[in-house]
């Protein structure tokens, strides 16, 4: 692996995600443009997939977000909070 994160665009971008593995693709290593590479995953996520309906970059992370809330135990509706 590497220490930074990439988006992977060999892969339809309604299906793809983040990667940070070896050989980089050929277009990482001649594009040195700083912006194009991530400190993580999520950064990544952000930056080239934020309107991806598919959810498929943020479901590869380690703890992925839910697409639903989930129940802890409360009230089975909602109310305004006035």
């Amino acid at each position: 692996t590497v220490d930074f994160w990439y988006p992977d665009e060999d892969t339809p971008w309604s299906e793809a995600g983040c990667k940070n593995t070896l050989p980089l693709p050929l277009r990482v290593i001649q594009n040195s443009d700083p912006s194009r590479r991530y400190s993580s995953q999520i950064l990544c996520c952000k930056g080239n997939y934020g309107g991806q309906f598919s959810g498929v970059c943020l479901s590869q992370l380690p703890s992925p977000p839910t697409l639903s809330p989930t129940d802890e135990g409360g009230l089975d509706f909602w109310y305004p909070d006035y």
